[in-house]
């Protein structure tokens, strides 16, 4: 029986979120019988066997879903207008200010008098005096750590890792979090090398994007549907060197995910170049405010959650009123782990990857379990209502 995702997404005959795994698939099983795989067609496999779909570059996502231009726009277009982030839009002060310093920095060659020209800026706004607070710190880095920021040292610098053959996850090299009262919330993963081959690079932004995948995952279990006011994504960043590549990961559709490319940084090497690297401040920016966004919809879920259950213990007659999941969770599927050391022959499908079959005229469709999922409903069952008993 040929499985099918309930995306709906239609291109050609099919939909993406099934294609991308049948194609996941046969890579997999090619890979698993010992066959030779380039690290592209990996990263589709563990992408694709996680329901991701991958947007950062429209070319190879093309290739690989084998199909026209013109139907690849089509379906495209809408997901990259919907799914794209807000453009944080600093205020006048902040603009001004950072091209002031660095002119300062620039002509006069003294950053004592550009810090003391940030000191003496006056705003009414807290969040703007932070912004502008960011300009010093971003000196002192550049002033502090000359040999280590000039491209002929990178050899020089070393780094030594030390990794556990456990396969229960991924392992990154920074993590940012929301600390609720009960639990730590991912809402970045990040991967840093000094200077990365074109196969390290391939394999940790496969890497990123499942990990902040899992990380989404996780923040529509702590939300309640009515404290969703938007909806949610997460983040996963790579530095390469002095560059980074900053990305989203989106639920669009009952089992496909969307990778964004959001943008691209890069931190300066000299003060002569800090000017450039104002638009990477502005981005930043747009980044933290989506982090608050989604720390703001965690916290009114779990206070909600919190005050439902004292008003449960505190009344002894009335029933508390129920509290609505999220409904995007019945949307979410298993992502694919690698196997440790990239050991093709330990490799493990994720449970219900290929999610069910063709729903019958009333939406029931058979999952890879034999259980049953109403495609139009979500509704998940052992026995279809018109079987015997």
């Amino acid at each position: 029986m040929t499985m099918k995702e309930a995306d709906g997404v239609q291109i050609d005959y099919s939909t993406v979120g099934t294609e991308i795994k049948h194609k996941a698939l046969k890579i997999f099983r090619r890979w698993k019988n010992g066959e030779f795989v380039t690290d592209q067609e990996l990263h589709w496999m563990s992408c694709g066997l996680s329901s991701i779909w991958d947007l950062t570059d429209s070319e190879l996502a093309q290739e690989f879903l084998e199909c026209s231009k013109e139907d690849f726009g089509r379906v495209t277009k809408f997901f990259i207008t919907k799914y794209r982030s807000i453009q944080y839009q600093p205020p006048a002060i902040f603009s001004q200010t950072f091209d002031i310093v660095a002119s300062l920095i620039d002509k006069e060659n003294d950053t004592r008098k550009a810090i003391e020209y940030i000191q003496d800026v006056r705003t009414r706004c807290a969040e703007v005096q932070k912004l502008l607070q960011v300009i010093p710190v971003v000196i002192h880095i550049v002033e502090s750590n000359r040999f280590l920021l000039k491209n002929d040292n990178v050899d020089r610098i070393t780094e030594k890792r030390t990794y556990s053959e456990a396969c229960v996850g991924f392992k990154v090299d920074l993590r940012l979090l929301y600390d609720s009262r009960q639990n730590e919330h991912d809402l970045l993963s990040m991967e840093v090398t000094k200077d990365g081959s074109a196969s390290k690079l391939c394999k940790d932004v496969c890497k990123l994007m499942r990990e902040a995948k899992d990380n989404l995952d996780d923040t529509f279990q702590d939300l309640l549907k009515s404290k969703a006011s938007s909806l949610p994504s997460a983040w996963y960043m790579q530095a390469n060197g002095l560059h980074a590549h900053l990305g989203s990961i989106h639920l669009a559709k009952p089992g496909l995910y969307l990778a964004r490319h959001e943008g691209k940084l890069c931190f300066p090497r000299t003060l002569s170049s800090l000017l450039d690297f104002k638009n990477s401040v502005i981005l930043l920016a747009s980044v933290i405010f989506d982090f608050g966004i989604t720390a703001m919809m965690i916290r009114k879920s779990i206070d909600m959650t919190d005050d439902n259950r004292e008003t449960t213990l505190n009344s002894q007659f009335e029933r508390a009123k129920p509290l609505d999941a999220n409904s995007q969770l019945s949307m979410v599927r298993p992502t694919f782990y690698n196997p440790p050391n990239y050991d093709s022959t330990t490799a493990v499908l994720p449970h219900n990857a290929h999610n069910y079959s063709e729903p019958d005229e009333f939406g029931w469709a058979t999952l890879a379990d034999g259980s049953l999922y109403h495609t139009l409903t979500g509704i998940k069952t052992e026995r279809h209502p018109f079987a015997e008993p």
